[in-house]
């Protein structure tokens, strides 16, 4: 009888003792988990913010950090039509582009394409001779501006795309200079355009066509789509 109650005490004594060791296993466990989930959700946040300090900026990011590293406004202001007139007196309107950041595309022996971008709009400007033909997209939309000399302007002066040279006015030299320097400075819309005061006597008439011109792997508009309309006419 003794052994068979001293059986039964061990028996009771070893099954506490294995409960008291599975209950202190199980919460130690726990505890492990516990930790361990902690610490990959502080590895995951860590690695997000890595990936988002590591993930690359976009095009428009990348144009935008550019614009705002490359050549200053205040010195694209200092840049002056004058210095592109060479020894002939003939105005060079290719290197003056190029001066104020464009990029200039030759087309033929007398067009010039004068690319630009900003953070808002593509610009490409066809110039021919006294003639500026100003297409841009914003947003849904296109606008084509065409500028050209007044009649009523003398021919004082030459100008020179690409390797046409022709006779103008130094109005139309010295407006359309400093509306592509507006465009370079500024990347205005085309109410902007319309409200610049520095065109005075030359005519401009804005387009407006209800989708964005269609551009090549360059960037140069090749062809528009959607319906077109007159939006604005400024005569002087």
């Amino acid at each position: 009888m003794k052994r068979t109650v001293l059986a039964i005490s061990l028996s009771m004594l070893f099954a506490a003792f294995i409960c008291g060791c599975g209950t202190s296993a199980t919460s130690k466990v726990t505890e492990v988990t516990e930790v361990t989930n902690v610490a990959e959700t502080t590895e995951a946040q860590t690695s997000t913010e890595n990936q988002s300090a590591d993930q690359p900026i976009t095009a428009r990011e990348a144009l935008d950090e550019s614009m705002a590293e490359g050549l200053a406004t205040s010195q694209k202001s200092e840049v002056d039509w004058q210095d592109y007139v060479d020894s002939d007196e003939v105005f060079n309107m290719d290197q003056y582009a190029e001066a104020l950041g464009y990029t200039v595309i030759k087309a033929d022996k007398s067009h010039s394409w004068y690319i630009f971008d900003t953070v808002q709009y593509h610009y490409c400007i066809i110039a021919h001779g006294p003639t500026l033909n100003i297409m841009f997209d914003s947003y849904d939309v296109a606008y084509a501006i065409n500028v050209v000399d007044s009649s009523d302007n003398p021919d004082s002066a030459k100008i020179c795309t690409q390797s046409y040279v022709v006779s103008t006015s130094e109005q139309w030299i010295e407006e359309s200079s400093s509306l592509l320097r507006f465009i370079a400075t500024s990347g205005p819309s085309e109410e902007e355009i319309h409200n610049f005061s520095g065109v005075k006597t030359i005519p401009m008439g804005c387009t407006k066509w209800s989708e964005k011109f269609v551009t090549d792997e360059r960037g140069v508009t090749i062809d528009n789509h959607g319906s077109s309309e007159l939006y604005w006419k400024k005569n002087w």
